[in-house]
Order: C-alpha cells, then sequence, then structure tokens
C-alpha cells in the first residue's frame, strides 16, 4: 500500500519545503488541495520530488450552493468544474469532492442533481474519476450513489475522522465499499490520506 500524505498539512511552510519534509519522511506520494495560489503550479514541484500525485481535493466550503439557487452558485460550480480540467490536463485520476457544507442540509433538488450530472460528465469528459467524501451529512452520498451508480467515475473516499465524529454506526465504507477509491486515515500525528 502506498503511504500519502496530505501536503496542506500547514501553511506556515513554504510548498516546495512540505514536498520535500513528505519525500524525505518516507512518503510515497501525496494529496494536494486545490488552493488559489498553487492550483496550476504545484504539479511539477511534487513529481520533481519524485513523488506519486494520489488525488487532489477540490475546494469544498460553501458546496451547499450547488443544491440550492443563491448567487454563489454557478460560481461554485464552476470552481469544481476547474478543478476536475485541471486534474485531467496533469493525468491526475481521481478528485475528491464533497457533496455538501456544513451541518445545516441544503434540500435534495433537481437543481443539485444537475450541478453533479455536469461534474460527473466533466470527470468523464477528463478522464477523471469524481470520488465523493462521506462528510457532516451522509445521507447525500446515499442520493449521489443511487442517481450517478452507473457512472464508472464515480467513487467513494472513505474518510475514517468524519464517520467518528459526524455519523457514527452509519457505516459507509459497507455501504460504498465497491466504490472506494482513496481512504483518508486519521493519525496519531495528523492525517495520513491513501
Amino acid at each position: 500500500m502506498k503511504r500519502c500524505m496530505f501536503a496542506d498539512f500547514t501553511f506556515k511552510i513554504p510548498f516546495e519545503e512540505r514536498i520535500r519534509l513528505i519525500k524525505e519522511n518516507g512518503f510515497d506520494g501525496v494529496m494536494l488541495g486545490f488552493s488559489d495560489g498553487l492550483k496550476y503550479t504545484q504539479y511539477d514541484i511534487v513529481r520533481n520530488f519524485g513523488l506519486k500525485i494520489e488525488n487532489v481535493h477540490s475546494q469544498f466550503d460553501r458546496m451547499n450552493a450547488l443544491w440550492t439557487i443563491c448567487p454563489e452558485s454557478e460560481y461554485i460550480l464552476q470552481r469544481t468544474l476547474e478543478c476536475v480540467r485541471v486534474c485531467g490536463e496533469n493525468g491526475i485520476k481521481t478528485m475528491i469532492c464533497h457533496p455538501t457544507d456544513g451541518l445545516v442540509p441544503p434540500e435534495v433538488s433537481r437543481f443539485g442533481i444537475e450541478n453533479f450530472a455536469k461534474i460527473i460528465q466533466c470527470g468523464e469528459e477528463n478522464s477523471v474519476d469524481i470520488a465523493f467524501e462521506n462528510i457532516q451529512l451522509p445521507q447525500f452520498l446515499d442520493v449521489l450513489f443511487d442517481r450517478f451508480e452507473s457512472h464508472d467515475n464515480v467513487k467513494f473516499c472513505y474518510d475514517t475522522g468524519h464517520e467518528n465524529c459526524f455519523s457514527k454506526h452509519t457505516d459507509c465504507l459497507t455501504k460504498f465499499g465497491s466504490k472506494l477509491a482513496c481512504l483518508h486515515i486519521l493519525h496519531l500525528s495528523g492525517l495520513i490520506r491513501h
């Protein structure tokens, strides 16, 4: 099994130094964020250190705007589609996506289903798997996996810490394990991401 580390474990250390530390501490690869300052430039830096880019985590703030028509809806959709396209351009197979944001759930809506259909289609067009992560409201995974189960690029990202904190006894791993593409494992020294 490959050992990968989230490259954004701190912002107090410059990005290239973080990558060097990850490499020197025996990791095989990284998971990258899609932060504004590095979203186009980080890939070559990582590869120059001989590390694999396991996946990229799309930005996840304000994801509820994909379910409810609001002034930010189009921006959040385009931001997520951009992450998919950049993953494709850089040969990254998997993009992690949060279905919602926060503890106050939006209504499941046709608008939301259409937005996620666009994200999944963009993934298909760019050879990128979309791995939906279990977060605070795992019932949205039921909706997405039920609606899009026939799409080969719809995958699951299992986060042990999220399930332990927000949805104990949900057992997302059993429910969606057949679609498992990546794991986020809480470790005493931080997060190790595979």
